[in-house]
């Protein structure tokens, strides 16, 4: 099974959810070793994870923008100071939403 974080994040702006901190958003997805292709997944996940975001926190002035000022693949995340520091405009994680499939 295959994991993919991803993190939105927030400035300062009153249409956000939130002032500053992130969202994270993890993706699951089971993939036959044989069949995965990992710059491929990670751009499919991308897109669901963008879809989650959007059906939690549609932005109610642009239909076809995510409300939020930046997003962030886990290992462009774990590099900048908002991961160092745990801290994005006086906040951190404010929420995780998940979502995923398991074959049994």
């Amino acid at each position: 099974m295959c994991q993919y974080d991803f993190y939105f994040t927030y400035g300062t702006d009153e249409q956000y959810p939130y002032r500053g901190g992130w969202t994270k958003v993890v993706v699951f997805q089971d993939i036959p070793e044989e069949l995965h292709d990992e710059i491929k997944e990670i751009g499919k996940a991308r897109l669901l994870a963008c879809s989650l975001f959007d059906l939690y926190h549609p932005n109610p002035y642009h239909k076809n923008l995510l409300n939020c000022a930046d997003i962030y693949y886990e290992d462009e995340f774990v590099k900048t100071t908002m991961y160092e520091d745990d801290d994005n405009l006086g906040a951190g994680e404010q929420e995780k939403i998940c979502c995923g499939r398991v074959v049994s």
